[in-house]
């Protein structure tokens, strides 16, 4: 949809998703017991709503890629608590931990390099249009090379 009012957004392909831990390159003798961590990890955890707030813009750590988002807020700050058992087995394998100051959000677009001061009024006017406010959480998607594992909330 962005991508057909202006031609400078790539669309993101798949679902629209909330990110909860950095990018991780497993060896394939690893995958197994690393989702069974993970697994086991957000064993008990229950399916909560996300909310989405305020349109934002979002960087990349290289800076070479600029994100339009909405940012996202959840009931008791449950994004929080899984992104923090997600850091609890990345540390454990070696991994990065996620951002300390984690900022939440659903991404709907990106370009490489920065967004001109044209760009940002289409995601305001992307943002007014959406008519859901918020989403349930009850699975994790954990993706490993071309493969999902899901993780169900109870």
């Amino acid at each position: 949809m962005v991508r057909r009012e202006n031609p400078d957004f790539a669309r993101l392909e798949g679902d629209l998703h909330v990110t909860l831990s950095r990018t991780a390159y497993l060896r394939g003798f690893q995958i197994d017991a690393f989702v069974r961590q993970v697994s086991e990890a957000l064993e008990g955890q229950g399916r909560f709503q996300v909310h989405f707030t305020t349109p934002e813009t979002y960087v990349n750590d290289e800076g070479t890629r600029h994100f339009m988002g909405l940012a996202t807020m959840s009931q008791s700050n449950r994004l929080n608590t899984l992104k923090d058992l997600m850091d609890t087995v990345f540390s454990r394998n070696g991994f990065l931990r996620y951002y300390a100051d984690a900022k939440f959000h659903v991404s709907v677009g990106w370009q490489l390099g920065e967004f001109s001061p044209a760009t940002l009024p289409a995601l305001h006017s992307l943002a007014s249009r959406i008519q859901v406010q918020s989403f349930p959480v009850d699975v994790v998607h954990l993706k490993i090379g071309n493969r999902i594992h899901k993780i169900p909330l109870r």
